[in-house]
């Protein structure tokens, strides 16, 4: 899914009655300054997201 722009946009504890993964494709760069958190873990969870955005792109780019 990465190849064509998918990228992790979350966690959904318990969807559905397990876990999940949101994954998203958007067609412009999200403004990561105004993403707002809550804990330090959601710091990280943005970080991860941000990360896979732009391992996304690249390979988009690259047709990987």
């Amino acid at each position: 899914m990465r190849s064509q722009g998918y990228f992790l946009g979350g966690l959904l504890p318990c969807w559905l009655g397990t876990d999940g993964l949101l994954m998203q494709k958007i067609l412009k760069e999200p403004d990561w300054g105004e993403i707002k958190v809550a804990s330090g873990r959601a710091a990280r969870i943005l970080e991860i997201v941000r990360s896979d955005w732009e391992r996304s792109v690249r390979e988009e780019r690259n047709g990987n």
